[in-house]
């Protein structure tokens, strides 16, 4: 208890000490000081994934700006140029139901009654309600990113570049309006682009049910009456249904189930829920015959005939499957995607009897109890109608379980329903998204081809406008008398076109007096149209998503800081004036698959200008220790700031890198976190530690080491390779984006530093100059590699350190290589003695010979190449006299535990002098303090002879003898196996 209480005591310094470099950062601008140090170097360019701040950064959210601000940092003491610019996502449906939610509004005639433009100065208002927490968190976290200057999506400025961008795609004609059935969400009363979808499925349990269609006409199959079965888990669709779809590439049959015929695919002879059933298969039908029968519509609405097309009959359709269902599906175009096109095809009638509340319209063919219900609340009604007219043959209400879309920020469930949208034509450059794709590095590389490449593959379009209210308005408008469209996208176009038509120049905020684009005042701005008429802008706003996308280009005011020329011109024309595209790395969750990484993509590939980033690290999400997705409805959200003050910054920032590689799922356990704290973050400390108290500080760069190098011990040059090499595969792993395997590689760099060279030098070290100084040397190349993770800690040690000689912060540091061939064969020496150090301790403790015991002799079986350097440091790390290689002996190592006289005596010797030094620590000495010796015993003879003649070399003692010492401070009695004493000892 003792112990966890103290490492509770030192956390809590950590956490001080972060707090102090903190303050150190702020107070001399170290993140300026870092950019114009490097403002000459070459470029990197990253991007900020914009976040929304009217709510507090959860603790996922330092996941993702840890990778942000680990690589470009390392980047930096790689020596490029990093600018990092902030940006905030401010638009869209997140902030207007945050709003909503605050002002106790149901819907959207409740935000019409209240005013759209005292609603959009609430949304605008509460955007960065939470500002002060992102900046804190962000802060803390040591995520270094101008925030002085950033984006934000709601600025005129960025609108006007969003503007632009949309004409330069409407006049290639890849926008267009069409009447398409959407992914719709009744609460907000908008419809959903794809990708939004996409980011809001959840597991639900739905009915499954059999229902028969009786054929109008059954003749053909030499039968009375027939009906054809079908599956569905969305009852409250039938009321729409126009027609049935079979696929004739499948095998049909007419059984007969309790005197009642029946035609489908599915064997009903075979189905569990018919066991207890009398079936029988009569014949298979031919597929042809079933094409163009009518059939007896479950729910007739007599208004479709009027619409002069085909209705209840059987049709084809290639898409219908064998394995699910019954073979057969009913069709209504007006709520599925795949139904509108079969109802194209097939000229089939449409019914729209959901309104855009998701409700049930009040039409004749409703059942009377359905009419007004949310449609999901109608499926019971449906089932019991179905049940009680003997029209199911099987099912339940909550039979199946499947994944179901919901929206994807207020959690209604969504409608597939026909409306009116604009749309972009995404679906035509899916060969040019995929090409642009394959020159993405993707880490997960998996992620390439797998999720994002998939959704790729199985692109739509785009669905572009949203009917809300704060977000960039769809800069289209058309003419009240030719009807013609007209994009515009600049303000400059804007006041022309205006002109004369008792507007004022440009749309003004009543409020603030400024240009303001957003609706309201832009709604009522008309504009010229060629044929003389006035041009009213649609209605319509667009996807939030389409913001935050078009952020390398907006967040810099582009075209329009670059030219003053405004048709979209190649890529080089903008690059050489200075434009920085595309990103050399972004980073976000995996669910930005489907989010922001893809409308990056989709936007700079319909501007012709390839993939808008190079690298992409996509990171899995965080779940709560018992594997469950973290969400504020349950309750199970971390807050980062809790975190930080408990353990640190930097104990949170390496615990996500090392835990697991970025694409994985990471289950999160403060256990695990303080475990990573203290095998490397306090480890690393300790070295630092011990520098700081035994060893001279210094500055040693490396030209010294350079110099100096064929002097050094072996076991100092095994460091100075060591470093190196792992330096390498560092940087190697931050190259290609795995930060994981950086960290794996300075945990081990860490661990044989300190378990491994410290423990075997830490005595040389205080008296050889050599020695200290790679010590030193060693400690400051490590920093800078830990500082990339841990950029507290890291500059504690280097300020503290005395590092600070030619820069005042590791951060301004560079990360370079030695001019050296790294030695392999030292490396590989050195490995192989380790390993049999490992081996021969264990034998030790088998044995029972502890450890200060010195032995005759280890045994090695298999003889192997060694410099007699090294093969020293293997008889030190195992106390023994000598190595032998001996071929004849039967295990592959083994000690010779027999122990003459004159090793029990070094044996005990090496136990007094631990003796000594446990007993300097508990009295509070410093490691420098001299002090008096007194061992005071019975017969002053053998062993004590050679305690005399050595302890002074061995320990910091200004005086030793075996008399009494005249005002001593310390006294303690020695009685053990070995020993029978008194020992004195006195501070002087």
């Amino acid at each position: 208890m003792e112990q966890d209480n103290n490492n509770q005591k030192r956390k809590l310094e950590f956490v001080e000490k972060e707090k102090e470099i903190l303050d150190f950062w702020e107070k001399n601008n170290i993140f300026e000081k870092v950019l114009e140090a490097r403002k000459d170097a070459p470029l990197f360019t990253f991007y900020e994934g914009p976040p929304t701040a009217n709510n507090r950064p959860g603790v996922h959210h330092v996941l993702a700006r840890t990778y942000k601000d680990l690589f470009c940092r390392y980047k930096t003491m790689k020596g490029f140029f990093v600018d990092r610019k902030a940006g905030w996502d401010t638009h869209g449906l997140p902030v207007e139901i945050s709003v909503e939610k605050n002002l106790n509004f149901k819907d959207k005639n409740d935000i019409e009654s209240y005013g759209v433009d005292k609603f959009n100065n609430e949304c605008k208002n509460s955007v960065f309600q939470y500002i002060k927490d992102w900046e804190k968190t962000t802060k803390d976290t040591g995520y270094w990113v101008n925030m002085d200057e950033a984006y934000k999506t709601y600025d005129t400025d960025y609108m006007e570049s969003v503007w632009w961008i949309l004409k330069q795609i409407y006049d290639k004609g890849l926008i267009y309006k069409g009447y398409k059935v959407l992914p719709f969400c009744p609460r907000c009363g908008t419809g959903l682009s794809s990708h939004e979808v996409a980011q809001g499925y959840k597991n639900v349990k739905d009915p499954s049910i059999y229902i028969k269609f009786e054929l109008k006409d059954s003749s053909v199959f030499g039968v009375d009456k027939a009906s054809v079965l079908v599956w569905t888990t969305t009852p409250w669709t039938l009321m729409a249904n126009v027609a049935l779809a079979i696929n004739t590439n499948i095998k049909y049959y007419l059984f007969n189930v309790e005197g009642e015929n029946i035609i489908c695919h599915l064997d009903l002879t075979s189905v569990d829920f018919l066991k207890d059933k009398k079936v029988e298969k009569i014949q298979e039908i031919e597929n042809n015959k079933l094409i163009g029968l009518k059939y007896i519509p479950l729910f007739e609405d007599k208004e479709v005939y009027e619409q002069g097309k085909k209705v209840y009959e059987i049709v084809e359709a290639d898409y219908v499957s064998s394995s699910d269902g019954t073979g057969v599906v009913h069709i209504a175009p007006a709520f599925g995607i795949d139904d509108m096109e079969l109802g194209n095809k097939e000229n089939l009638g449409v019914i729209l009897n959901v309104d855009e509340e998701g409700k049930l319209m009040d039409k004749e063919n409703i059942l009377e109890g359905a009419r007004g219900l949310f449609f999901k609340e109608a499926d019971k009604i449906i089932f019991d109608y179905l049940k009680d007219n003997d029209i199911l043959l099987y099912g339940g209400m909550q039979d199946t379980e499947h994944e179901y879309p919901f929206c994807w920020r207020c959690k209604t469930p969504l409608i597939y329903r026909a409306k009116e949208s604009w749309f972009i034509k995404m679906s035509e450059l899916r060969n040019e998204l995929l090409e642009n794709n394959e020159k993405i590095n993707w880490e997960p590389d998996y992620i390439k081809h797998g999720r994002f490449g998939e959704w790729l593959n199985d692109i739509k379009d785009w669905a572009l406008s949203r009917n809300r209210y704060w977000a960039t308005p769809l800069p289209i408008w058309i003419c009240e008398k030719c009807g013609k469209k007209h994009a515009v996208g600049s303000l400059k176009e804007l006041k022309e076109m205006g002109a004369g038509l008792n507007n004022t120049e440009l749309p003004i905020n009543s409020e603030t007096g400024e240009v303001d684009l957003h609706r309201p005042y832009i709604d009522n701005f008309h504009i010229k149209c060629d044929c003389g008429g006035k041009m009213e802008r649609t209605s319509e706003v667009i996807d939030c998503w389409f913001d935050s996308g078009a952020m390398p280009f907006a967040q810099s005011h582009f075209p329009f800081n670059y030219t003053d020329e405004l048709d979209l011109k190649d890529l080089q024309y903008y690059l050489d004036k200075g434009f920085r595209f595309p990103a050399d790395f972004i980073s976000e969750g995996m669910d930005q698959t489907r989010g922001w990484f893809y409308t990056l993509l989709a936007i700079s590939t319909l501007l012709g200008f390839g993939p808008s980033y190079k690298n992409v690290v996509t990171l899995g999400l965080i779940l709560d220790s018992n594997g469950e997705k973290m969400s504020k409805s349950k309750g199970n959200v971390i807050f980062p700031e809790e975190l930080i003050d408990r353990y640190g910054a930097d104990s949170l920032r390496w615990y996500f890198v090392n835990i697991s590689n970025a694409g994985d799922y990471k289950k999160f356990s403060e256990n695990d976190l303080v475990i990573q704290q203290r095998r490397v973050i306090n480890t690393f400390f300790n070295v630092f530690k011990f520098y700081e108290t035994y060893v001279d500080k210094k500055y040693i760069d490396d030209q010294w080491i350079l110099d100096n190098y064929t002097n050094l011990s072996v076991l100092d040059k095994w460091l100075v390779n060591k470093i190196e090499k792992s330096k390498n595969e560092f940087c190697n792993a931050l190259d290609k984006y795995n930060a994981y395997n950086g960290t794996k590689v300075l945990d081990e760099l860490i661990d044989s530093f300190s378990r491994w060279y410290l423990r075997r030098s830490r005595k040389t070290m205080q008296n050889d100059i050599l020695s200290a100084s790679v010590f030193a040397w060693g400690i400051k190349e490590i920093d800078k590699m830990f500082g990339i993770f841990c950029p507290f800690t890291a500059d504690l040690i280097w300020r503290e350190g005395g590092f600070d000689k030619n820069n005042i912060s590791v951060h301004l540091e560079l990360i370079k290589s030695l001019d050296i061939n790294i030695d392999e064969d030292l490396l590989s020496q050195m490995d192989k003695i380790r390993d049999l150090s490992t081996q021969a301790l264990k034998i030790r403790q088998e044995k029972g010979v502890k450890v200060r015991q010195p032995l005759n002799a280890l045994i090695i079986k298999n003889s192997f190449d060694v410099d007699d350097g090294v093969l020293e440091i293997l008889k030190d790390e195992i106390n023994v006299k000598n190595v032998v290689f001996d071929n004849t002996v039967s295990d592959d190592l083994d000690l010779d535990v027999n122990l003459t006289e004159e090793l029990v005596n070094e044996g005990k010797y090496r136990e007094l002098t631990r003796l000594v030094q446990e007993l300097r620590r508990e009295s509070n000495y410093s490691p420098n303090d001299l002090v008096d010796l007194s061992i005071i015993v019975d017969n002053i003879s053998g062993f004590w002879k050679l305690v005399e003649e050595n302890i002074k070399n061995d320990i910091k003692i200004n005086n030793f003898s075996f008399k009494a010492i005249d005002g001593f401070e310390i006294e303690k009695e020695i009685k053990d196996n070995n020993f029978d004493f008194k020992i004195q000892m006195k501070k002087i």
